[in-house]
């Protein structure tokens, strides 16, 4: 349909005042063009007819064309279903192409988990390798940054034929010499990264530092060995460890992972989302993914934090049937198994080793670190689900409202920061207003720490408005219904520069460069604007003197809250 605006393309009829001129025209001028215009009418008359033949002649080789691709079609498809399986699909063939016969959908599959597990790779000999007759070397592989020395943070890569000296303590990565393309009887070794600025580089550790990322500390106190991570190279004809001799090296099959916990392994948000997701999301980057995944812990032993083990528990098996473990009780382990077959090994050879992939997900200026990683974020949710034995495609049939009421906190004992950090000072009287609003509405407070992963998921699943402070009560969001709402309180930033990349004298929505990248939940941010929004959380300073995203609580004002609420059940009906 086209604009009132502009005319319609097909011809228009002349304006009122050309049609009444014509009409008013004398009757002698009409008498002296009738002869004319008779013969113009003629004219447009046989030009009519003789554009209506050559139309009708070509529709008419139009169908003999068409019946002759059908021919021609019919017998190609004939000739394959003969020599083709019985029963098997059938080719689509049209004349001059090649065929492509159709994969069996028995042999197919485009789910994501499909797509994203592991497939060969290329394995054939190379015709001028310096090591005839050889073919176990060490190989990698990597995604994000391959041509910066530094680019460590944003490294995920996949190690073959890696090897672990245990006498030395280090991992080995084996390669064959390469022939000098003209001169004979020289080799060099293999390039590993090809710098920007430093050129082609042949080791894994340089600049005081390794390969890959092990976690995120590297962005706050430097990066070096205890935090990055790269095996030593190790180049020459025959080098790699005599595996056809099992007394001397034990080899071990399937995926390992080397990653670490940092500070924050206690904190739902930075332990789920960015750390023990980040071994999921970094299988799917290289398409490895496998429910057989060994994690080692490394180069430290796993944190034995109560609230630590509780989500370990909670979540680690949607990631992989394995519980994570130490990476030397794993080496301990593997010796105890092998013990008789290997009595006094000395290397253990791992056939895959992934590394790195742990990403902040919370911190604006690092927002990029989530585009594109929807669909993994909502597979994960799906495997956590179900593995509680919760359906993730799960609606419920009536509203629920849940508010979470934050009693406890891991700073209860730092008067920096206040006993209760981030919670709703007057829920009772925001719980009072939104009951009577909404009398026959089912109208909850939470307190997380009083129930279990699961209770907890069950509870998210069953909710369609969820209202919370930011930080780490709030990371139960994804587990909300499809179409459910969620009300965050945001804070205000009153520092720059700061670490965090916000801008001062503006609301900040802590946690929305994650939020903004789940769809399924919309996103209501009560904003902060001023003081009489807060409450210090500190018995001894005033809300002027404490920090206003770590020190405070939230004084929510009825009606600003009750407009949100509004707009949520607005957005469901």
């Amino acid at each position: 349909m086209f604009s009132s605006k502009y005319p319609s393309p097909r011809k228009m009829s002349p304006p009122p005042s050309q049609r009444t001129y014509n009409l008013r025209r004398s009757s002698s001028a009409s008498t002296s063009n009738s002869n004319a215009a008779r013969g113009r009418v003629l004219g447009r008359n046989a030009r009519r007819v003789i554009a209506v033949g050559l139309l009708a002649l070509f529709l008419v080789l139009c169908g003999w064309a068409v019946s002759r691709m059908r021919t021609a079609s019919s017998a190609s498809i004939s000739v394959e279903s003969h020599s083709g399986e019985a029963n098997g699909p059938k080719s689509h063939v049209y004349p001059g192409a090649a065929v492509w016969p159709a994969p069996p959908s028995q042999q197919r599959s485009d789910s994501l988990d499909a797509v994203l597990s592991a497939t060969k790779r290329i394995k054939l000999p190379n015709p001028r390798s310096s090591v005839k007759g050889s073919s176990s070397h060490s190989f990698f592989r990597c995604v994000g940054n391959e041509n910066d020395i530094d680019g460590f943070r944003d490294r995920v890569c996949v190690f073959e034929n890696l090897c672990y000296n245990i006498a030395d303590k280090v991992f080995n990565y084996y390669a064959n010499p390469l022939l000098h393309p003209s001169i004979n009887g020289q080799s060099r070794s293999p390039t590993v990264l090809f710098d920007s600025k430093w050129g082609e580089r042949v080791d894994f550790n340089e600049a005081g530092h390794g390969f890959v990322a092990l976690h995120q500390t590297t962005d706050i106190f430097g990066a070096d060995m205890s935090n990055t991570w790269g095996p030593n190279v190790v180049v020459g004809s025959g080098v790699f460890p005599p595996v056809s001799d099992p007394k001397n090296t034990i080899t071990v099959s399937g995926l390992h992972a080397l990653w670490s916990l940092w500070a924050y392994d206690d904190n739902l948000g930075h332990m789920l989302w960015e750390e023990m997701s980040g071994i999921f999301f970094a299988m799917a980057r290289m398409g490895v993914m496998t429910d057989e995944l060994v994690a080692m812990h490394y180069p430290e032993p796993l944190p034995d934090r109560p609230l630590s083990i509780k989500f370990r528990n909670a979540f680690f098996p949607a990631i992989s049937k394995t519980a994570p473990i130490h990476f030397q009780n794993h080496i301990s382990n593997i010796l105890a198994e092998h013990a008789t077959q290997a009595p006094n090994p000395s290397h253990i050879c791992f056939e895959n080793i992934l590394v790195g992939g742990n990403m902040r997900r919370f911190l604006h200026k690092d927002s990029w670190h989530n585009f594109g990683h929807e669909p993994l974020f909502k597979l994960l949710r799906a495997r956590i689900l179900k593995h509680h034995g919760l359906d993730p495609t799960f609606t419920p049939s009536k509203h629920k409202i849940l508010i979470t009421n934050k009693t406890e906190t891991n700073f209860k004992h730092d008067e920096t920061v206040g006993s209760r950090k981030r919670a709703i000072y007057n829920l009772d009287q925001v719980m009072d207003s939104i009951r009577k609003r909404y009398p026959g509405v089912d109208v909850q407070a939470i307190e997380w720490q009083k129930f279990s992963v699961v209770e907890q998921l069950k509870i998210m699943l069953e909710t369609t408005i969820f209202v919370t402070p930011p930080g780490g009560v709030s990371m139960m969001l994804p587990f909300l219904p499809e179409g459910a709402h969620a009300i965050i309180m945001d804070y205000y930033e009153r520092e720059e520069p700061n670490w965090y990349g916000t801008r001062k004298d503006e609301s900040i929505s802590m946690e929305a460069p994650f939020w903004n990248h789940w769809p399924h939940v919309k996103k209501l941010y009560y904003q902060i604007r001023g003081a009489h929004d807060l409450v210090s959380d500190s018995a001894s300073k005033d809300v002027e003197e404490v920090n206003w995203r770590e020190g405070v609580s939230y004084n929510l004002d009825l009606d600003r809250i009750l407009s949100l609420v509004d707009q949520a059940f607005d957005g469901m009906e």
